[in-house]
């Protein structure tokens, strides 16, 4: 079976991303989806059932949460492939702002294409640096 993530990003064409930012990148997608599938998940819930989720939730007890919502909620497996499905087609359709995001994010040095640090003195800088040491 495929792995989810890594089918996140070949569909976004960030195989060559790092794995740190690969990571954090499947952090902020899991964190939307769960989101979207808990909101979708009160839409099917009677009020007495929300009430109760609003309750679990604000224990902050994830466990409790996850079993109450597998519990009463029939249709999460539909719901979470839909949901799924609906981020997948996002990502797509937005693939160069993200794509464009994490490079930016990242700074990548055009040269070697690794990560540039803010201390980091770049080809160019050296350059300005002799040629203004010659001229005085």
């Amino acid at each position: 079976m495929d792995n989810p993530q890594d089918n996140i990003i070949t569909l976004l064409g960030l195989e060559d991303l790092p794995l740190e930012n690969r990571a954090q990148l499947v952090d902020e997608l899991t964190e939307i989806l769960e989101v979207r599938v808990l909101s979708a998940a009160y839409d099917t819930l009677s009020e007495d059932q929300a009430k109760h989720l609003d309750t679990l939730l604000n224990e902050n007890n994830p466990e409790l949460v996850t079993q109450f919502i597998q519990e009463n909620v029939p249709t999460l497996s539909e719901i979470f492939a839909t949901q799924v499905d609906n981020l997948k087609a996002e990502l797509v359709q937005h693939k160069a702002e993200i794509t464009e995001r994490l490079t930016q994010e990242m700074q990548l040095d055009p040269i070697t294409e690794t990560p540039q640090s803010e201390d980091t003195i770049s080809p160019s800088d050296t350059d300005e640096n002799n040629s203004q040491e010659s001229i005085q």
